[in-house]
């Protein structure tokens, strides 16, 4: 990706939940066109971690739309719940169509206990409190600042569902590293 985010590295942990972060290989996409970017991680059993920049065409969506079942489906099966949280720190937009293929998506997914935005420009936080007041989709969507507040926030729902195990104590920042500008 182009923008400072934070990467994981596979097997590292969470510096705020202390839990363990998987990546692969095969869960990022890089755009055609528009500078889109996908990069997927899980963060301990049960959250997806979703961070996306540029601006996406409905190509782009399809295939980031892929990356997310493709991922889901190998390490949430068919019926375990998940949260996501969703870091747009550096989306620009994307195109009607785009936009109404994730929110079908999102609709359809049976798996999806929560939805956590996190670094979202002020035009995509009004779409998404519109979105939430027309009652688009059939889980709690929220948002939150960064992604510390939605890792804790989506752990603490895990916790509280009784869908993900203890954390362990948080560890240092050290496995943590931003990506350059």
């Amino acid at each position: 990706m182009s923008m400072s985010l934070h990467v994981f590295e596979n097997n590292s942990r969470c510096p705020y939940t202390g839990m363990i972060v998987k990546t692969e290989p095969g869960w990022n996409y890089q755009g055609r066109q528009g500078g889109f970017c996908v990069d997927i991680s899980r963060v301990g059993e049960s959250i997806m971690y979703v961070q996306a920049s540029g601006y996406a065409d409905t190509h782009d969506q399809i295939k980031s739309l892929e990356l997310h079942k493709k991922m889901s489906l190998s390490e949430f099966s068919t019926s375990r719940p998940y949260v996501q949280i969703q870091n747009w720190k550096g989306l620009k937009g994307a195109t009607r169509e785009a936009r109404q293929l994730y929110i079908d998506y999102l609709k359809n997914n049976k798996q999806l206990l929560a939805l956590y935005f996190c670094n979202i420009s002020f035009m995509l936080r009004m779409s998404i409190k519109l979105g939430k007041r027309l009652n688009l989709v059939p889980f709690p969507v929220n948002i939150v600042d960064d992604y510390p507040a939605a890792v804790q926030k989506a752990a603490s729902l895990l916790n509280a569902a009784n869908l993900d195990a203890a954390s362990p104590p948080p560890v240092r920042r050290s496995r943590w590293r931003s990506r350059p500008s």
